[in-house]
């Protein structure tokens, strides 16, 4: 599913609202990147944000366990979706 990038980010700013400080810096720019880019991957992630892929994979992971997050479809194909 295609999003517009002013619906994506309406989303990740409403999301921003909602999360709060229970999410940190790095992980409120993610849920901006991936709203922009829904099939984003760690590798690229951690590119953008300048940190580790492993750092990256703990955002993805951080994000999926506070509920914001999913991954929709497989690994290769799939792509995430921003819960509201």
């Amino acid at each position: 599913m295609q999003v517009g990038i002013n619906h994506a980010e309406k989303v990740a700013d409403n999301v921003g609202i909602n999360v709060g400080i229970n999410v940190g810096i790095n992980e409120q720019r993610a849920i901006r990147i991936i709203a922009q880019d829904p099939k984003m991957t760690a590798t690229r992630l951690a590119e953008i944000l300048q940190v580790t892929v492993r750092q990256a994979e703990r955002i993805f992971s951080s994000l999926r366990n506070a509920g914001i997050l999913r991954r929709v479809g497989a690994k290769k194909n799939g792509h995430w979706e921003i819960i509201q």
